[in-house]
């Protein structure tokens, strides 16, 4: 995992981790895009992926989730 807006833009948390010890906690900025990318994944065509993200924050604030793959990601 590595963090997207700076190296202060994901903390883990442990104080109410949804599973484990810890989970990774995003300080969301109003004006820089902030989060975190995690390489590694192996995507096979022709083959159907089915998943969940959790998450928890302030009303109002807006998320996006993306998958992004190659040259793009980095």
């Amino acid at each position: 995992m590595r963090p997207i807006g700076g190296d202060d833009a994901v903390t883990m948390d442990s104080q109410d981790p949804y599973v484990g010890a810890q989970s990774a906690s995003v300080a969301v900025g109003e004006s820089t895009p902030r989060g975190f990318g995690h390489a590694g994944f192996g995507v096979a065509k022709g083959k159907v992926y089915s998943g969940h993200f959790v998450l928890n924050g302030d009303p109002g604030t807006q998320v996006q989730v993306a998958l992004r793959w190659g040259a793009e990601f980095g």
